[in-house]
Formats: structure tokens, C-alpha cells, sequence
């Protein structure tokens, strides 16, 4: 069979097939060990200059919680409105800049040695799965120089970078002291018999340089629809990038009302603290790192299996099951600058 007619077979053959059933994942499953340990960090400017460590990140304003903040939201959005963007650094920017680090020159160094490399913001999403069905996943995968690759497809075309502000951007601008630059912090994540290099943006720095995450929801804690809905979402983004503080804003339709710190386990354990309704749907973390860890041994196999090809797994709205959809080629996951430089 010729390339070309195999490619064709496999993709044929792979068509939406069913990859993993979300709803087979169990709150008394066993435990996986899961930790992580911060191995780089870069921050990236208006021009896309990228420096090494996290002198350049922003810092948190603790003088604004636990007060009355008040701050109008249209007011504040005609403020931004024409503000330059920063740019993004994807997973493939970040090994890029790793690798003119000393010893670091080659892939495998570059990933650390780790099996599987991944962007945090295609893992947490798969990892909140179990307790929120509601979101359109598209995750690229690929085994590609005895590494395994895992990003989500952006759900932006690229250059497509003038999206409307939200009142999670208008209090980022708020609670951080300095916006100039967005801050990246790389891990080597345990997660059972796995080692993940993960990469992924967090917020700021608080003033003892332990990161912090910023999330802002109509109603604050004390939204059912934010525990029922984002609570293991806002978790799984926190900690496999090592980050323990949230700091979680409070709005109604025309107003910022206050910021509350929190620890990011107490998403786990500690919502009737701050919200009475009675939940719809709980979870717990052990739970979720058990269906992450079972989700990335298929993925595993899967990729060992097309190596070299790119295999694109979706799951849509509402969907407990994530499918194969696509086989593509590995020029359509990795930038045309990572394939020359890490050859």
C-alpha cells in the first residue's frame, strides 16, 4: 500500500472513533501520586520580546481585597478598549527559548526528558471533564521524536487577536500592579507512572513570589453556577502549574465589587463556606488526576501507533465521550521554526 493510500486507510479507519467515555470515571477510584516542580519561567512584552525568569512579571495588589472596590465596568472597558495587546507564547514558543539555554539544545533536553510534553491549557480542560461537560474541546496530539506532543487548537484562527474585552480581562488590569508583560511558567509534572512537561501562563506574583491565579464570575464564591460548572476547571488550571492562590472577583451587571483570596484546594472542600445552594454536581481531585492519567495512557497509545501524524481528538458540548475525528499531517501541529530547530 502506498503512503498515500495508507494515510487515507487510517484516516478512514479512525474517523470518528470512539477514544475515551468521560462518564466511566469514578469518584472512589484509586489515587495517582501528583506533584510538580517549577523548572523555567520567561515573561513576554507588547513587542514579543521574551526574557528569561519572572522579573518582569506582574504583581498582585493585596491592598484591594477584602475591601469595597466599586469599579465600573463600562467605564473601565472604554479605558482598555484601544490598549495594545500582549502576544501569547504557545507550548512550541516556549521550547523554542529553552532551547538557547545552555544544555538544553536538543528536544529531549528541551523537554526535560519527559515522555509527554503538553500545553496546561489542553490538560486542564480534559482533566475538569468529569464535572463540567459543557466545554468544545479540539486537542492535537502527536508522538514526534520519542516525545509526545498534546496542545488544544486554539479556537481563534490565527492573527484573529481582537477579541472583546471581558470582565475577567478588566480585573486582571485591576488586581495587577504592572500589564507590560505576560508571564510563563514551565513544570515537571508527576502524575503516576508519567513525567509532563507542562507549560502555561499564570497571572502574577503575589509579594512572597508564590503564584496566583485570577478569575472573576458574576456573584463570586457565592455563584452556584461557578462551583457546579468551574470550580474543577479553575482547580486543575491552578495546580498542575504548582499554583495554590486564586483570587476570585465579584461582579453584578454594572459594577467590580470585590476580590477574595483563596487557596485553590478549598474549590475542592470548602464550598459551603461561601455558598448555600445546595450543589448540583461535586467532584474531587483524586477523581479527576485518576481520569487524566488513564486519559493520557490512551493517548499514549494512540500516538505510538500513528507516529509521526498528528491525531486530533474532539469532544463537543454537553458530550461525556471524546472522539477521534482527524489524522492530519505533523506540519499542521508544529511550527515550521521548531521542526528546522530541532532536527
Amino acid at each position: 500500500m502506498s503512503a498515500q493510500n495508507q494515510h487515507e486507510y487510517d484516516i478512514n479507519h479512525l474517523a470518528n472513533k470512539l477514544f475515551y467515555d468521560v462518564s466511566k470515571v469514578y469518584a472512589d477510584m484509586e489515587t495517582v501520586e501528583f506533584t510538580t516542580e517549577q523548572v523555567s519561567d520567561f515573561t513576554v512584552d507588547k513587542d514579543g520580546k521574551v526574557t528569561a525568569g519572572s522579573e518582569k512579571a506582574g504583581r498582585l495588589r493585596d491592598d484591594l481585597l477584602g475591601v469595597k472596590l466599586n469599579i465600573d465596568i463600562d467605564s473601565k472597558m472604554k479605558e482598555l478598549k484601544d490598549e495594545r495587546k500582549l502576544p501569547y507564547l504557545a507550548l512550541f514558543d516556549i521550547l523554542e527559548n529553552r532551547a538557547k539555554r545552555p544544555g538544553k539544545s536538543t528536544l529531549k533536553d528541551a523537554v526535560e526528558g519527559c515522555p509527554i510534553a503538553a500545553s496546561r491549557g489542553a490538560l486542564h480542560y480534559v482533566a475538569a471533564a468529569p464535572h463540567n461537560t459543557g466545554n468544545n474541546l479540539r486537542l492535537l496530539c502527536c508522538l514526534h521524536q520519542g516525545t509526545v506532543f498534546i496542545v488544544r487548537q486554539d479556537k481563534y484562527l490565527p492573527g484573529e487577536d481582537e477579541q472583546n474585552l471581558s470582565t475577567g480581562d478588566l480585573f486582571e488590569n485591576l488586581m495587577i500592579d504592572d500589564m507590560s508583560n505576560r508571564y510563563y511558567v514551565q513544570t515537571v509534572t508527576t502524575l503516576g507512572n508519567f513525567k509532563l512537561f507542562l507549560s502555561g501562563e499564570v497571572d502574577c506574583l503575589d509579594g512572597e513570589d508564590n503564584q496566583v491565579e485570577l478569575k472573576c464570575r458574576k456573584g463570586g464564591l457565592d455563584s452556584k453556577i461557578m462551583w457546579n460548572r468551574c470550580s474543577a476547571e479553575w482547580y486543575m488550571q491552578s495546580v498542575l502549574l504548582g499554583t495554590h492562590r486564586i483570587v476570585v472577583g465579584n461582579h453584578d451587571t454594572e459594577k467590580i465589587l470585590s476580590a477574595t483570596s483563596i487557596r485553590a484546594e478549598q474549590l475542592e472542600t470548602d464550598r459551603d463556606a461561601f455558598c448555600d445552594v445546595k450543589p448540583k454536581f461535586l467532584w474531587k481531585k483524586d477523581a479527576l488526576l485518576v481520569h487524566l492519567h488513564a486519559f493520557l495512557e490512551k493517548v499514549v497509545d494512540i500516538t505510538k501507533e500513528y507516529e509521526g501524524k498528528v491525531v486530533v481528538i474532539e469532544k463537543t458540548e454537553k458530550q461525556k465521550a471524546f472522539y477521534v475525528t482527524e489524522l492530519r499531517k505533523k506540519e499542521a501541529m508544529f511550527p515550521a521554526t521548531f521542526l528546522n530547530l530541532f532536527k
